[in-house]
């Protein structure tokens, strides 16, 4: 990735995986992480980055309450269930 970086005009980029932190690049373009597992399933380090271009993000409202972070912003995933399971 970081090579990826260097070569091109990368504006952001996006993580999701619960190992996230052994992948995020040093930085300065900003890296989403969505969280679409339990807090509790992440590590310490990846309920807390310290980097300041990394930003969390729960994928439903229902993710968000149940985080240990409150304020948390949602991105929601795009399932739209009320026209989903008609």
């Amino acid at each position: 990735m970081n090579d990826a970086l260097e070569r091109h005009a990368i504006d952001i980029v996006h993580q999701h995986g619960i190992d996230y932190v052994h992948f995020v690049p040093a930085g300065p373009v900003p890296a989403v992480v969505t969280l679409p597992l339990p807090w509790v399933w992440y590590s310490s380090t990846g309920r807390h980055p310290t980097a300041e271009h990394v930003h969390l993000v729960c994928v439903s409202t229902a993710q968000q309450r149940s985080w240990e972070r409150p304020g948390l912003p949602v991105i929601e995933n795009g399932v739209d269930v009320q026209t989903m399971f008609r």
